[in-house]
């Protein structure tokens, strides 16, 4: 050993650094050690990763698991990173949808299900507290398309137990005409009034008026649809 060279033994060294460690305060504790695991993760990318896809099954139970346990402080988290985050999580969101789209709808259909309940019951908190608000807004929803279709669509499944596949889209002054105990199509109110004695009990009328309402459809709808089809086609 060159002289004036002083060289610390392992145990020496390891008491030095619990010594420093004990000095810390909990905040630059947190920070070395946060400081540490991404050092790791940085120069043990590749080992992680094969780590994970050999293990995936038994990480996902461990994950759902952790989650179960955790459930306050993982919402917290959540709901702390995607403000934090917002443009981020909101694009990585979106590009989920569109890549997992019937993945999506069978959990958001399971979701719609599972909280049923709760839903029904903020529902009705929320529009006892926004109740002239509510009002308004669905006030102007009936005026739509979309709101006027809607408002049909719940008069004749309470009213008469029908049900409502629009053949064609709402349009001023035209009434739903059903061709059947499902099928619907909107035809002008005056050809609707022309055939006001038809039933559908009664076969006889509703062949005629039926044949109205399948011309009618021919004429203002497919036709148009055949026309801008061609169109594009053979431009």
């Amino acid at each position: 050993m060159p002289r004036g060279v002083y060289t610390r033994t392992k145990e020496q060294k390891d008491k030095i650094s619990k010594t420093l460690l004990l000095k810390l305060t909990d905040e630059e504790r947190k920070t070395n050690r946060n400081a540490s695991i991404k050092k790791y993760e940085e120069t043990h990318k590749e080992q992680k990763k094969l780590y994970r896809e050999e293990h995936k099954e038994q990480k996902r139970i461990n994950d759902k698991k952790y989650y179960e346990e955790h459930i306050v402080e993982a919402k917290a988290y959540r709901k702390k990173y995607q403000k934090e985050h917002w443009e981020e999580t909101s694009k990585q969101r979106k590009e989920y949808r569109q890549t997992h789209k019937k993945e999506k709808q069978i959990i958001d259909r399971a979701s719609y299900i599972r909280n049923s309940e709760q839903r029904k019951a903020y529902s009705k908190k929320f529009r006892k507290e926004n109740n002239e608000k509510c009002k308004n807004k669905d006030k102007q929803y009936r005026l739509t398309p979309s709101g006027k279709i809607a408002r049909i669509k719940s008069y004749v499944k309470r009213k008469k137990d029908l049900g409502f596949d629009n053949l064609n889209d709402w349009f001023k002054d035209s009434n739903a005409h059903h061709i059947t105990h499902n099928y619907v199509i909107f035809i002008p109110i005056s050809l609707h009034i022309k055939y006001s004695g038809h039933a559908l009990k009664n076969l006889e009328s509703m062949i005629k008026i039926n044949i109205e309402a399948f011309k009618y459809l021919n004429e203002n709808v497919y036709s148009h649809l055949i026309e801008s089809w061609t169109l594009n086609e053979l431009k």
